[in-house]
């Protein structure tokens, strides 16, 4: 995340975006971790779509860190408060990304 952040900071100024996509997918890594009825609902072809609209020239989105995952994804922010860092996470619907 520090890489990235760096990355959208310094490459700003030449219209280079940088963000990073946290998955969470079925997969050969996750099988067994989770019962087969719920990964059946968290396949690779439900976080491609956030994948490919931050690859989008209409997305002018950097320096965000987004948690994808069944059809929804999170917005994460890093919030120092008194008891130290927050994440907070504002979750839109997939269906709610622009086209």
């Amino acid at each position: 995340m520090g890489l990235s952040h760096t990355l959208s900071a310094e490459g700003r100024r030449r219209n280079v975006l940088c963000n990073v996509v946290a998955p969470l997918a079925a997969s050969r890594l996750t099988a067994g971790t989770l019962p087969p009825d719920v990964l059946d609902k968290f396949t690779p072809d439900k976080v491609a779509p956030v994948v490919a609209w931050l690859c989008h020239e209409d997305c002018q989105d950097s320096g965000l860190v987004v948690e994808a995952a069944g059809g929804y994804a999170a917005r994460c922010e890093r919030r120092l408060v008194d008891v130290g860092v927050l994440v907070r996470n504002y979750c839109t619907a997939l269906s709610d990304l622009p086209t």
